[in-house]
C-alpha cells in the first residue's frame, strides 16, 4: 500500500475529499469539527477518566 497523500498528481482530488468530507461532518453536527475539536481534548476521549474514590487514592508512607 502507498499513501499518496501528499503526492502533486493527488492534491486535486485529496482537496475535493477533504472538502466534502468536512462538509458533511459540518452537517451533521460531528463534534471533531464543532468548537474546534475541543470535545476530543477532553477524557473519555483525550485519555482515561480520573477514577475518583477510595481506589483513587494514593497511600502515603
Amino acid at each position: 500500500m502507498t499513501n499518496v497523500a501528499q503526492d502533486p498528481r493527488y492534491q486535486k482530488i485529496r482537496i475535493e475529499l477533504e472538502d466534502r468530507l468536512i462538509k458533511e461532518l459540518t452537517a451533521t453536527g460531528d463534534p471533531r469539527v464543532e468548537l474546534e475539536g475541543q470535545f476530543y481534548e477532553t477524557p473519555p476521549m483525550s485519555g482515561p477518566l480520573v477514577q475518583q474514590g477510595p481506589q483513587s487514592k494514593v497511600k502515603q508512607r
